[in-house]
């Protein structure tokens, strides 16, 4: 395992174990759920999603948990904390991913930089077995 995926995967290890309990990692392989492809593929959806500022869309792709933090105060406000405006994406590095298990629960977590006319964030993105999101951070 590389650095950076070590990173990624403390991460997502230290976000899970403050919400609760065991949790242990794995390669999206081993978990038998998740495949590096549709991973990837559904996270690019998902900025997409979030470049046009589709709330409802986006809603709809998250765990109820997670439906009440993908307002379009909260999208805006996330944007403006990078540039005021992003401008056209233009272009997508490498995804980096790992799958974790909390309990019975497996989530598949990923991390994508996206370059931008104005700016470049990092998201971490992560899903629940039904690819729903469960988790959204930019930085």
């Amino acid at each position: 395992m590389n650095d950076r995926m070590q990173k990624i995967v403390g991460a997502a290890l230290a976000a899970l174990v403050l919400t609760a309990g065991q949790v242990t990692a794995a390669t999206l392989e081993e978990s038998g759920i998740f495949t590096a492809q549709t991973v990837e593929t559904r996270m690019k959806q998902i900025i997409d999603l979030f470049d046009r500022g589709d709330v409802a869309a986006l809603q709809s792709a998250a765990t109820p948990a997670m439906q009440t933090s993908l307002t379009a105060e909260q999208i805006n406000n996330a944007k403006a904390q990078f540039a005021q405006k992003w401008g056209a994406r233009v272009s997508f590095g490498k995804a980096y991913m790992t799958a974790v298990r909390q309990g019975d629960e497996w989530f598949a977590v990923g991390e994508i930089a996206v370059g931008y006319k104005a700016t470049s964030v990092v998201y971490r993105i992560s899903f629940d077995r039904s690819m729903q999101v469960a988790g959204f951070f930019i930085r």
